[in-house]
């Protein structure tokens, strides 16, 4: 994140021509409703706003091999970035008035919202958010008249500094994990860490993000991370026990229910029930076999 435009993106170089996506966001200080709103409990009326994994940097990271460099990669870093954002209802952000606060999500052929807009385009007035400022008993935005007021396809987001672990693996052949089996073993794996440090789950996020590999293929790594803002010092743990990590994420998905894919006995938690179609504990079982586990420890001859 920068405080202006930024012309290339800062790791690659890659610039807007090339393909280089921006976006503006606003960090707010807090959440109102309209004081007119009436509140129900009709479930049938409620919009929920997808669920985004968050989008993470980690700078100056190095890459460090595996044991055995044919399985892949890792990096950790104690001052990785996270940014956690929420792009509107149809992911086309939202549309801010700057001078009340009042926000919609952004229609999904990019129009603003009628809440601000009416079906031709045409901006129309709104009530403020909340009362006027000096108590006049304003009821109708001034931001309604001043086109700048309105500010569109504005992301809502927080950035913040914590622990961060990269995993880029690949199978007993060389090929790089797709995206269920990556994020499946990557859950497994956040069990067996928090198991063997003895904290809660919820003290580690987790996420799978499409990448580039090591041979510039395309590829997906797995993040583990501090949900602690600054870091805890958990993830970064993990290096040093990867292969005990791996066989406990091995009986993780040994589902003692012996589900089809994914239930609450092995892989179904409270934040990667948005990922249902993700979750395949076979598909782990199927990876981390006898061979596959032994690769992730030094020989004999190496260890200390």
């Amino acid at each position: 994140t920068r405080n202006t435009r930024p012309a290339s993106c800062p790791h690659c170089g890659e610039k807007q021509e090339q393909g280089l996506t921006r976006y503006e966001y606003i960090q707010p200080s807090g959440f109102a409703v309209d004081i007119r709103c009436n509140p129900h409990n009709d479930i049938s009326k409620p919009q929920y706003i997808p669920v985004r994994d968050p989008l993470i940097s980690m700078e100056n990271a190095d890459w460090l091999p595996l044991p055995n460099p044919a399985l892949g990669r890792y990096r950790v870093s104690s001052h990785g970035f996270l940014f956690h954002r929420t792009d509107g209802l149809h992911g086309q952000g939202f549309a801010l008035c700057l001078r009340c606060g009042r926000a919609d999500s952004m229609l999904a052929d990019g129009g603003l919202p009628k809440t601000f807009a009416d079906e031709n385009g045409q901006t129309v007035s709104h009530k403020r958010l909340r009362g006027g400022k000096n108590n006049d008993r304003e009821t109708e935005c001034p931001g309604s008249n001043e086109p700048w007021a309105i500010k569109p396809n504005l992301r809502i987001g927080s950035s913040t500094r914590t622990e961060i672990l990269e995993l880029q693996l690949k199978d007993s052949e060389g090929i790089p994990l797709d995206r269920t089996t990556a994020y499946s073993l990557n859950i497994a794996l956040r069990r067996a860490l928090a198991q063997h440090i003895g904290i809660e789950e919820r003290e580690i996020g987790s996420a799978v993000i499409s990448t580039r590999g090591i041979e510039d293929e395309s590829a997906f790594s797995m993040y583990l991370y501090d949900t602690a803002q600054g870091g805890a010092g958990y993830v970064s743990q993990a290096t040093h026990w990867l292969g005990d990590l791996f066989r406990n994420a091995r009986e993780v998905v040994e589902c003692p229910r012996n589900c089809d894919s994914a239930c609450q006995g092995c892989l179904l938690t409270y934040d990667t029930q948005f990922h249902m179609d993700e979750l395949d504990r076979k598909a782990v079982l199927s990876l981390l076999s006898e061979p596959y586990l032994t690769a992730f420890e030094l020989p004999s001859h190496l260890s200390v």
